[in-house]
């Protein structure tokens, strides 16, 4: 019976001796000295910043990019640079899409057609300066008539041109055109003789023999 007492005592004097060194040893888990984390080199810090820096010029040169395709879009489109102040911007909302104001309150000047590479322009509106330039051409340019000879057509453009560059408002100025085309090819070569001096106001292609 002392037998078994004693080797129970002991069990449990055992188990009390292993909690009082399992507390002992958590209590100095939990105070012991933080071994310091080492700083980053030198070497991982330039690393990093050159990381850094590369996404920053990536992200940049996206945005020079799109910056100069809007650029490219507005010059292509108005014929004009980028406005660069509140004025200036006023100025070019004023230019009503062409690019330039309008030369004169009945803007609307020629009606132009090419059908089949046969290219005819009547004149819509009156304009006394015009009319005066071209006389000594031979050119008929009263609001009504029609023009059909290529020579007096590039005659009228010129005078176009030469009006718009020294408008009598000051400035530069765009008159309006309509065109009307049969073939994609009357189209394309129709844009290109007129809007280089005219403003685009309508266009309108002839239906095909046949369709409504």
């Amino acid at each position: 019976m002392n037998a078994l007492r004693s080797k129970g005592e002991l069990v449990i004097s055992m188990t009390l001796a292993e909690t009082f060194l399992l507390l002992v040893f958590m209590l100095w888990y939990s105070i012991r000295p933080k071994i310091p984390i080492a700083p980053p080199t030198r070497i991982e810090v330039l690393k990093k910043e050159n990381q850094e820096l590369a996404a920053k010029v990536e992200k940049l040169q996206h945005d020079l990019i799109e910056t100069r395709s809007r650029l490219e879009l507005w010059q292509k489109r108005f014929d004009q640079i980028v406005p660069g102040s509140d004025a200036e911007l006023r100025k070019a909302l004023l230019g009503g899409g062409r690019g330039k104001p309008k030369c004169q309150d009945d803007n609307l000047l020629l009606a132009a057609s090419s059908i089949k590479g046969t290219t005819t322009v009547r004149v819509l509106a009156d304009n006394a300066v015009l009319r005066a330039r071209l006389i000594p051409q031979h050119v008929d340019f009263r609001a009504g008539a029609t023009i059909t000879t290529p020579s007096d057509i590039d005659s009228v453009l010129l005078q176009i041109a030469a009006f718009r560059n020294g408008s009598p408002q000051g400035g530069e100025c765009k008159f309006d055109y309509s065109f009307t085309y049969a073939t994609y090819e009357d189209y394309y070569r129709g844009r290109e003789r007129f809007e280089k001096y005219l403003y685009s106001a309508k266009r309108t292609k002839l239906a095909e023999p046949g369709t409504k």
